[in-house]
């Protein structure tokens, strides 16, 4: 007998191991055989059609500074950090 193991904890530690390795190699077939890659692309479209995102306020604003704006600054001598 192992040091510090029960009987019952080894066969339960033995039983989740091989509980692992079914469900892995089960994904893994499916996998192969392109049984999921459907549901991932529907669920994907599905996610993109409807974002579980909160509407962005109309307060919010984007400010893009690119490196034309960067060098007209830089003629004007305005320091940029």
């Amino acid at each position: 007998m192992t040091k510090g193991y029960s009987p019952s904890s080894l066969a339960k530690l033995r039983a989740a191991a091989l509980i692992t390795l079914r469900v892995l190699f089960f994904t893994f077939c499916l996998k192969t055989f392109g049984v999921i890659a459907p549901f991932r692309r529907k669920t994907l479209d599905l996610l993109f059609r409807h974002p579980p995102f909160a509407k962005a306020s109309p307060e919010v604003v984007v400010v893009a500074v690119d490196q034309p704006d960067l060098d007209f600054c830089k003629n004007q001598e305005v320091v940029w950090p």
